[in-house]
């Protein structure tokens, strides 16, 4: 499969076609080592804010270009003025996944101008899209051109869903055309294209339907073998990343089925210990709470690594606030989210609860008295969870 993504010489000679492009790949490059590169292009730092006084003399310049050219302004609020936006003082690298998220981009920020894709994105996408087509296509696969055409009609009976989503759209499309459908679907993370509603199939072509999911913005790879129709997320190639053993959404299906939507904290303590932030995000589309663990991944890690500390955090007094600063260390974001690092706090308690909104884990910290001093809420609002193993199983 790797061989398949060679180097394309018609990437250089696009990006290289574009002055703006070019300048700003020059001052990438000339602004980080190597290693400090792969790591912004790999996302992690989240973004690198550098002083446009730290730039070279070409870079600030162009910088300068990129304002002069912009012309832009703001309205300030009080007057209703318009005011033009000062100079920019610092440029942002950062590295996101727009669109249908499978293929990432590089952005530089000036500041108070907005950001810019300077490299990957969609003509990368494009062109990925293109080669995971090709070497998805086996002996014997055909295209949707190929696919025998006929009208659907509404199921004689209402189909169980859990929205009208893509999941919900294909197995409509599956009964109105009575054909069978297999597909290899994105996880449903809250803004997820299989999110979205693709439109009621009924009345429409089997061929206009799969048309549509092949399109943007959904963009999903179609093919059929020997009448059955086979769907796949561009994107199958990296969800390897938040692949959640079925043994552990078992687990997680019985706690949620017994606690009435909250896992245990033993249960939590050690999913944090042992699944990778994207598989908690995977796992996220069946309880809230789960999609944000890694923000206090390093409390539950504490947690499972010190019994007495788990016990302590069920009690009604809580953990002494010294006992988790292995964790949680003073003005890290945790302990600023929790309001451990008040003059006042002296425990921390972790409550399942029910609210008017659906069940809730609270955080609590109190002060030495007892007295409750903050509480930070984690709402689970229920949801149905999806059949099988679901995206992202194994």
């Amino acid at each position: 499969m790797r061989g398949r993504f060679r180097h394309d010489a018609t990437v250089p000679r696009r990006l290289a076609s574009s002055e703006r492009i070019l300048a700003g790949m020059r001052m990438f490059g000339e602004l980080f080592t190597a290693d400090e590169r792969r790591q912004v292009l790999r996302g992690k730092p989240r973004g690198v804010a550098v002083p446009v006084a730290r730039l070279s003399e070409e870079s600030r310049l162009f910088v300068r270009q990129q304002w002069d050219r912009a012309k832009a302004y703001r309205i300030e609020p009080a007057t209703g003025q318009k005011i033009l936006v000062p100079e920019p003082g610092s440029v942002t690298f950062y590295v996101r996944n727009p669109g249908s998220g499978n293929a990432p981009c590089l952005f530089i920020d000036l500041e108070g101008l907005g950001a810019y894709g300077y490299a990957g994105g969609r003509p990368l996408e494009r062109e990925a899209r293109h080669r995971l087509m090709d070497a998805w296509m086996l002996p014997g696969d055909r295209p949707i051109t190929a696919i025998k055409d006929s009208q659907l009609t509404r199921p004689s009976t209402p189909l169980a869903t859990v929205g009208h989503d893509v999941i919900t759209r294909l197995a409509e499309v599956s009964a109105g055309a009575g054909v069978a459908v297999v597909a290899r679907l994105p996880p449903p993370t809250a803004g997820s294209r299989l999110r979205r509603d693709p439109g009621d199939p009924t009345g429409q072509s089997l061929r206009a339907c799969l048309e549509t999911l092949a399109n943007r913005p959904f963009e999903y790879l179609i093919k059929t073998r020997r009448g059955v129709v086979l769907v796949a997320d561009a994107g199958w190639f990296q969800a390897a990343e938040g692949l959640v053993p079925w043994t552990v959404r078992k687990r997680l299906r019985g706690e949620l089925a017994r606690s009435g939507g909250i896992p245990s904290l033993p249960f939590l303590a050690e999913v944090a210990g042992t699944l990778t932030d994207e598989q908690l995000q995977t796992l996220g589309a069946e309880t809230a709470i789960l999609s944000r663990m890694a923000e206090l991944r390093d409390l539950f890690r504490l947690a499972r690594s010190r019994p007495l500390v788990l016990s302590q955090l069920r009690s009604s007094r809580g953990v002494p606030v010294p006992d988790l600063r292995p964790a949680l260390q003073p003005g890290s974001a945790a302990a600023r989210e929790l309001g451990i690092d008040a003059a006042e706090a002296a425990f921390l308690r972790v409550e399942r609860r029910t609210s008017p909104l659906g069940p809730e884990l609270a955080f609590i910290v109190s002060r030495a008295d007892g007295s409750a001093l903050r509480t930070t809420r984690w709402l689970a609002p229920r949801s149905v969870p999806l059949p099988g193993p679901g995206p992202g199983g194994s």
